[in-house]
């Protein structure tokens, strides 16, 4: 072997030997226990449709921005007349594909981060909010987030007050509990 092709070969190695020892593994999202829809609704502290209506870019090194929501309709809760959070607006992944009432979240919440971070700016979303929940280590805390509860649907884009998810959960919070559900 030339000298030429065993220098090749001794780089080859070591670049193999840098990239193996520097690259950390991924981890798909894993949850002990899904919410059933019901108890989505009963374990959120606040529950609003809400339009999407800005977008911060973030900060590096921040890898999410900022997406500012007008609250539209108050289901549960108490909140103000805004509420903001880390998320993204590009790609946005499209609404859920199931019917109600949602088991899981839209696309962008099963490409293996737990939640569906990605909004579409004017659209309408059903936000589920619970104080202080991060998922997001690089990101401090919001006042609320939908991010609590992994591979639920608790910020679905929706379609005016008469879409069929909000229907059912404002169906939920107007009946009795059922056994076995947490309100």
């Amino acid at each position: 072997m030339s000298k030429v092709a065993m220098s090749r070969v001794a780089m080859t190695v070591v670049m193999s030997l840098c990239l193996g020892l520097s690259a950390r593994p991924a981890f798909a999202c894993k949850v002990v226990r899904h919410l059933t829809p019901g108890e989505l609704v009963a374990d959120a502290a606040v529950i609003v449709r809400a339009k999407a209506v800005q977008y911060t870019p973030p900060v590096a090194p921040a890898r999410w921005g900022n997406v500012t929501f007008r609250v539209l309709e108050r289901l549960k809760g108490r909140i103000g007349a805004w509420v903001s959070f880390p998320g993204d607006i590009t790609p946005y992944f499209g609404p859920n594909e199931t019917s109600p009432p949602y088991t899981s979240p839209r696309p962008g919440g099963l490409r293996g981060a737990c939640f569906a971070y990605d909004y579409k700016l004017e659209a309408e979303f059903l936000l589920f909010l619970n104080p202080g929940s991060m998922w997001l280590a690089e990101v401090p805390a919001p006042q609320w987030s939908p991010y609590w509860a992994p591979l639920a649907p608790p910020n679905e884009e929706v379609h005016g007050p008469d879409d069929a998810w909000v229907v059912w959960v404002r169906t939920q919070l107007a009946t009795p509990m059922s056994t076995g559900e947490r309100r």
